[in-house]
């Protein structure tokens, strides 16, 4: 997660960790929490993960 004074970019990954167990692949809900430097006020919110892959396609 990136901020600046206009917007807010979070970036989700999701992958295996090299010690974890067998994953048996069901659909859970997850969350993640993230501590801002500022309350959120008028900042766009940009999902970082479509925005690289924008980047990567030109």
């Amino acid at each position: 997660m990136t901020e600046t004074r206009r917007r807010i970019v979070v970036t989700v990954r999701e992958g295996a960790q090299p010690d974890a167990g067998a994953c048996i692949a069901i659909a859970l809900a997850k969350r993640a929490t993230v501590e801002l430097s500022a309350p959120v006020g008028d900042r766009a919110i940009v999902d970082g993960a479509a925005r690289a892959k924008d980047d990567a396609e030109g």
